[in-house]
């Protein structure tokens, strides 16, 4: 193999160096493209359980209603994991009646977070 001189090496260098610039700004584009994807995608299947909730709800009676959630809560955690506590599905039927035209929701999602909605709401 031949060997390299300074100047060779500093080119190598440079150009090594402006390739990682070029990637790097690919790379973090991307992430965030990734996240505010995901964030809009959680942020109306948020909505659509708070739509399903509230449908459920408003034709059962109160005492039922919390019943209804309460044993909902924990089917959903053993299939899907911890996010979907009695709270939560509370907050989502909030968040619902809160932006109950999915036209507001699906103009605001990419541009707002879930975290954003429920500061709104509170």
């Amino acid at each position: 193999m031949k060997q390299l001189t300074a100047t060779s090496k500093k080119i190598i260098q440079q150009q090594s160096k402006k390739l990682f610039l070029q990637i790097a700004a690919l790379i973090t584009t991307s992430k965030e493209n990734i996240s505010r994807s995901i964030n809009q995608e959680l942020t109306m299947l948020n909505w659509q359980i708070g739509k399903h909730i509230d449908e459920t709800l408003a034709s059962t009676e109160e005492i039922y209603g919390l019943e209804i959630v309460a044993t909902l809560s924990p089917l959903l955690i053993q299939q899907f994991g911890k996010g979907y506590t009695t709270s939560s599905l509370h907050r989502v039927r909030r968040f619902y009646k809160a932006f109950s035209k999915i036209k507001i929701v699906a103009t605001l999602s990419p541009l707002l977070s879930w975290s954003h909605f429920i500061e709104i709401q509170m």
